[in-house]
């Protein structure tokens, strides 16, 4: 018995060698993969990636004298006082009004800016100078008016940045940069994902389509409070149909560029109560540096005038710490305005900006893509229609 054991053994050990020598001599040629990770193609040249930072694009340096040398802009209190310096509660104030009225009016004003009182904010609004400036060239011209970026590339388009780049509260460290952060990780309204499809490898693909989709998952922290990749996100088929896009572009260098498309981007205030509103940025572009396990850069287009004073400046309690009030900035916004004018009235309605994002790498699960409905193809023409750029 003790043999016959021996002699099975010897035989499966003979035969598994055979096997080990058979696959090794009938397997090819030795494939080598191309070196760091970035050059390999994702999984079924697909990559997702999930938003996880959102702040509109301010160029600054240290003291602010560069792009603010006249200081930055006052808050409400600030304008009261610069305003009315000797007004006193329940005393008359310049202008036959007490200074509660006032208090009435400016508040009004702050939902409805259009109609607001033009003695209201009478202090000089304080825009944005200097030559730097974030953003992308969306016009494919150098103007008067253009920034040069920080890596050196003319024709800089972004006429938000001198509204907004003396507010206190859109700088760096403002409350809204910080809020905007805060939005994009904490509120499943704005959960934004990214899809890149038909890609070659993350370092250089020709053709690359790029789809939006709002995402129903959290974001998960690690011990730091840094977001994980590698997570999986679940598509909103049910009420993110406004919100998918597909863009073209392609990847050059690890450097991810579109071509431009109107976007709709999800934005809910993260104030500590629901206002939900909605970003339209026409002729909307990326330019990401893409890593295999997030993607940082811009969004650049034209962001609509209303919609975005709908999703920043109605946003209650803000003004004084941001350093503004709604009708300066609303007043600022339509000056400074450079694209998609009005056929009737000629006044353009939206104003070129560039918006910092950051992302991380996540899995999109596509179960119940089949079901978005593209229904909003419509109202985007229509209001696209209403829009044209010169």
């Amino acid at each position: 018995m003790k043999g016959c054991c021996s002699r099975r053994n010897k035989f499966w050990h003979t035969l598994t060698r055979s096997i080990a020598v058979a696959l090794v001599v009938t397997s090819g040629p030795t494939v080598t993969l191309a070196e760091g990770p970035s050059s390999t193609p994702p999984p079924s040249a697909t990559q997702g990636y999930v938003l996880t930072g959102f702040k509109w694009a301010v160029y600054q340096t240290p003291d602010a004298k560069t792009e603010c040398p006249n200081g930055l802009n006052a808050g409400p209190r600030d304008q009261i006082k610069g305003q009315f310096p000797n007004a006193v509660a329940g005393k008359t104030a310049p202008g036959g009004l007490s200074l509660e009225e006032i208090f009435i009016k400016r508040e009004a004003a702050n939902f409805w800016p259009q109609l607001a009182d033009k003695t209201l904010d009478p202090l000089p609004w304080k825009d944005a100078t200097g030559p730097v400036s974030y953003g992308l060239d969306l016009d494919g011209k150098v103007g008067r008016n253009d920034f040069t970026s920080p890596d050196g590339e003319r024709g800089i388009d972004n006429q938000l940045f001198r509204a907004i780049g003396c507010v206190n509260g859109f700088r760096e460290t403002g409350t809204f940069a910080n809020f905007g952060d805060l939005a994009a990780r904490s509120l499943h309204y704005d959960r934004i994902l990214i899809e890149l499809t038909g890609i070659d490898n993350l370092t250089n693909s020709d053709n690359v389509d790029v789809t939006f989709y709002r995402g129903l998952d959290p974001i998960i922290m690690d011990g730091t409070g840094k977001p994980l990749a590698h997570t999986t996100q679940r598509i909103d088929a049910q009420r993110g149909a406004m919100f998918v896009h597909k863009l073209h572009g392609k990847i050059d260098n690890g450097v991810l560029t579109t071509d431009p498309a109107t976007l709709v981007i999800p934005w809910q205030s993260y104030m500590g109560y629901s206002v939900e509103a909605n970003e339209w940025i026409h002729s909307a572009r990326l330019k990401l540096n893409l890593t295999p396990d997030g993607a940082e850069g811009l969004i650049a287009g034209y962001a609509d005038v209303e919609s975005f004073f709908d999703a920043i400046a109605r946003t209650r309690d803000t003004q004084v710490s941001r350093g503004y009030t709604n009708t300066a900035l609303y007043k600022a916004l339509i000056r400074l305005a450079d694209g998609y004018p009005d056929p009737k009235t000629g006044r353009n309605t939206a104003i070129s900006c560039a918006i910092k994002v950051t992302f991380v790498q996540a899995y999109i699960a596509h179960d119940d893509v089949a079901s978005v409905t593209r229904d909003h193809a419509g109202t985007l023409s229509r209001r696209s229609e209403t829009h044209i750029n010169d």
